[in-house]
């Protein structure tokens, strides 16, 4: 076995265990901060929450509550106001929206802001290191299959680097003289270049030590926070993950390119809402390597585990032989995290004959 037949997919739910909040726990704490210090947002986060969940049940998803990410992603395309593309097709805006969106959408802006800066220095932020040591199972695993271990990421939070250490996880960015941080050079994370790391790392939707300085994406060790909380360097949003700016594409192809090599893909804490994820993972099983999933989940109740097999193989159109779903949470399968499990849940090879 080598690392080329294995990745790794980390969703929200693999960072839980380190004390760092999930999409529902940040819209909770949204919720309770609006009869406090976000108070003036209270009738906007209502007005905009209410739209969001009506779009949804007009295709029969009826939901109660919204996803924090897809919340601040509407405020971003409503930020943008006259300057969006469809603005021009746009008869009349929603009354309530217009009641308490602010001048010129200013407190829809000033809202997002909030959100963000909370996010990133409060919810997703590694206070503890120690509480993310169960993901040095992963530097454990990629010392015994040798190098090159890639791991994509969903998650903005720093538990792989924190646990595995830096000097371990390559993530693209290289340091340059008279640079304070690291600049992102994305013909290293190229599979045919010469760095050789444990772990390769790859963060699909940004990080919190990300900046964007003079034009240069860089990675800092050491983050300060941001004054304006747009310089973080995040993408927002279930279905607008797409930008054109690098390194989010090259990021993207990365995770296409190798999940369609790869035998088997082991995701953790990932809910398979993510359709642009969930349709690379669906196609990867259209190559002629034998492919698996191993969802790794939580699940409290009798039975939970094969309604989750059959839900996960219909989000991705598979069979449901194909998707192995195990019922431990992050911190308990990273812990035991070793090569003879890894073998055993490897996709037969069929016979030839």
């Amino acid at each position: 076995m080598n690392s080329d037949e294995i990745i790794f997919l980390l969703g929200a739910g693999a960072s839980c265990d380190a004390m760092l909040k999930s999409s529902d726990a940040m819209t909770v704490e949204v919720e309770k901060m609006l009869d406090g210090k976000w108070a003036e947002y209270r009738q906007l986060y209502h007005a905009v929450k209410a739209s969001i969940l009506y779009g949804h049940a007009l295709h029969g998803d009826v939901r109660t509550r919204v996803n924090i990410e897809e919340f601040v992603n509407v405020l971003t395309e409503l930020a943008r106001c006259k300057e969006h593309t469809i603005y021009p097709f746009i008869a009349s805006w929603n009354m309530e929206l217009l009641e308490n969106a602010g001048r010129d959408f200013e407190k829809i802006r000033m809202f997002r802001k909030a959100i963000v800066k909370e996010l990133v220095e409060k919810w997703v932020n590694l206070k503890d290191a120690t509480s993310a040591s169960y993901y040095k199972g992963l530097i454990k695993l990629a010392e015994t299959l040798g190098s090159n271990l890639r791991v994509f990421s969903l998650n903005y939070d720093l538990c792989v680097e924190s646990a595995c250490g830096r000097e371990n996880v390559f993530t693209g960015f290289v340091h340059e003289e008279n640079t304070n941080g690291r600049v992102w050079n994305d013909r290293l994370m190229m599979q045919d270049d010469n760095v050789s790391r444990p772990i390769r790392l790859y963060k699909l939707h940004g990080s919190v030590d990300w900046r964007l300085d003079h034009d240069r994406l860089v990675s800092y060790d050491s983050p300060d926070t941001c004054d304006n909380p747009d310089d973080y360097q995040l993408i927002f949003g279930t279905e607008n993950k797409l930008r054109y700016t690098e390194p989010y594409l090259f990021l993207l192809s990365e995770f296409r390119k190798f999940s369609f090599g790869a035998k088997l893909i082991v995701c953790i804490g990932y809910s398979f809402q993510d359709k642009h994820i969930n349709s690379i993972i669906q196609h990867a099983f259209s190559n002629q390597t034998p492919t698996k999933v191993v969802h790794v989940t939580k699940i409290d109740s009798e039975g939970g585990s094969l309604k989750e097999s059959k839900r996960v193989a219909a989000q991705l159109k598979v069979k449901e032989d194909d998707v192995k779903v195990l019922t431990f949470g992050a911190k308990d399968f990273m812990e035991h995290l070793s090569i003879d499990q890894i073998k055993t849940l490897m996709p037969k090879e069929e016979s030839p004959f």
